[in-house]
């Protein structure tokens, strides 16, 4: 019986049995439990992406292979890997102090110290003779002299005898990262998420390393245009150029030679001891021409060392090219290792 009906049989009793018939009513429906809380709907993940369309890779979920490292640590083992070693070349010596031989005997012309005997040097230092020596016979006493067995006396002193310490100056190589980015549309989240999650990463931690090694970091992107240098070495720059990473946009078309030969162009204008360039791309070439044996001959004679990691796809003039080339694909990311030597 509900409750509503209940209470309709029994208000015809009166105030009596309406008081009757609501304890009544309490004892059958017993205590009263608390009330929970509705439970949440289920909501879909999220994946976080920023105003600017640009999904953050350092929040993505990675993929669930076991046998496969997550893309974030594949990109710290690489980055953790280059060791930035610093190069330095000996352009001189300085002389930081001294070193004591020991002492050496010199003869003096002062008669207050050590007085020795000696046979004679000169005739000049027949004045100098023993007194048993001039009492000889004039022959005997010249023979002898002649001889240079005439006995002389000679005042001698003790010079501390030291040596110079030199020490070695050396001058540090200047060091410079330069990074060729490949941003043509294949490159981002909308065509290949795995691809972002590699380059995004290691671009950024590459350029703190630099910073946190004096290590001079340029950079250019490119597709069918190349940007414009960028450069960091103070924290000022560095912050700059990271954001300028983080909300990158898309380049259209891919421009390879155009990107290789700018970055040519920009040792031209500066001397650099030890540079590495290192180019990003996806290796889908289809713009201009490429010369592989004129463009080694030309890193080679500006002593640049050009190293080229390819997302993805082959590029066999890259191959020949570059001083080091590693092929990455989605499924087997082992080749970044082999980077790790060389820059």
């Amino acid at each position: 019986m509900d409750p509503i009906t209940f209470w309709l049989l029994m208000s015809g009793l009166g105030g009596a049995g309406a008081a009757g018939a609501a304890l009544l009513y309490r004892l059958m429906k017993g205590p009263r439990l608390p009330e929970l809380p509705p439970m949440p709907e289920p909501k879909p993940p999220e994946i976080p992406v920023r105003q600017d369309g640009i999904i953050d890779a350092e929040e993505l979920e990675e993929e669930e292979d076991d046998s496969l490292l997550s893309d974030k640590d594949v990109v710290k083992q690489i980055v953790g890997g280059i060791g930035f070693s610093a190069q330095y070349v000996q352009v001189g010596e300085r002389v930081v102090g001294q070193r004591f031989l020991g002492y050496r005997e010199e003869e003096s012309i002062y008669p207050d110290d050590d007085m020795t005997v000696r046979p004679i040097r000169d005739v000049a230092e027949m004045a100098s003779l023993l007194g048993s020596e001039n009492a000889q016979d004039d022959d005997i006493l010249y023979a002898r002299i002649a001889r240079g067995e005439a006995l002389v006396t000679a005042y001698t002193t003790q010079e501390e005898v030291f040596e110079d310490v030199h020490e070695p100056v050396m001058e540090a190589r200047r060091r410079t990262l330069y990074i060729l980015l490949d941003l043509s549309p294949s490159m981002f989240p909308k065509h290949s998420r795995w691809r972002w999650k590699i380059w995004g990463p290691l671009v950024l931690m590459l350029l703190q390393k630099a910073f946190q090694n004096q290590v001079v970091f340029l950079m250019r992107y490119f597709g069918g245009t190349v940007s414009k240098l960028m450069r960091a070495v103070s924290q000022e720059e560095v912050a700059k150029l990271e954001r300028s990473i983080r909300s990158a946009q898309w380049i259209s078309s891919t421009d390879i030679t155009a990107a290789v030969y700018t970055a040519l162009r920009d040792f031209d204008d500066e001397e650099y001891d030890n540079a590495q360039v290192v180019l990003i791309t996806d290796g889908e070439h289809n713009q201009g021409t490429f010369n592989p044996s004129k463009v080694r001959k030309a890193f080679d004679d500006r002593n640049v060392t050009l190293h080229a990691i390819l997302l993805g796809v082959k590029n066999d003039g890259l191959r020949q090219a570059a001083h080091s080339y590693v092929q990455v694909d989605h499924h087997d990311r082992r080749g970044l290792f082999t980077i790790i030597n060389q820059v």
